[in-house]
């Protein structure tokens, strides 16, 4: 058996029982032109979708003033679904599956956080093996002053929870930077 149908079998193992996710257009996406490179996109979110047994939506930014605006993407965790602009990183031709990364990120927390642990566990060992012993508590930093900028992390939040989103944003981070860091 080939390494890729193991990964595979390991993958769907992991996926809730009877549950094959798809991946849906929602209200103006439907029959839209696609890139080539959002059809790729498209393609490797259906293989995600069916193997983690997640719902994915495709939804469409809004543009104004001549520019897309909105959010690249959101997880509900009410629905366990996914929800990514068709147009994410919009300024990089659609990049829809780095997204899709970061905000699967979130629904692995949720639904599978032993693995999740083991996950950012990976992560942490990794950055500071390449970046040093400081990088991701000073990212986490980072990223708790960002969230609290966007009123994500607010004053009636305690301190861990403050700290529990921002490390679950920065382990969401780096999932995404994965696909593009050829290192």
């Amino acid at each position: 058996v080939s390494t890729e149908s193991k990964n595979s079998e390991n993958i769907s193992k992991t996926a809730p029982k009877n549950k094959k996710g798809k991946v849906y257009f929602d209200g103006s996406t439907v029959g839209k032109a696609l890139t080539e490179r959002q059809r790729a996109s498209l393609k490797g979110l259906r293989v995600i979708a069916e193997a983690m047994g997640v719902d994915i939506h495709i939804f469409e930014s809004p543009i104004v003033n001549g520019k897309r605006v909105g959010e690249n993407g959101r997880y509900d965790p009410s629905t366990k679904t996914l929800h990514i602009d068709l147009y994410a990183g919009a300024e990089a031709e659609a990049l829809m599956i780095f997204t899709a990364a970061h905000e699967l990120t979130h629904h692995i927390r949720e639904v599978l956080p032993e693995k999740f642990n083991i996950l950012a566990d990976a992560i942490f060992e990794e950055y500071t093996k390449r970046y040093g012993d400081r990088v991701m508590e000073d990212l986490i930093k980072e990223k708790t002053d960002f969230l609290k900028e966007k009123g994500r992390i607010t004053e009636d939040m305690s301190e861990e929870e403050a700290y529990d989103l921002a490390y679950e944003e920065v382990i969401a981070d780096c999932c995404e930077t994965m696909l593009v860091d050829s290192n």
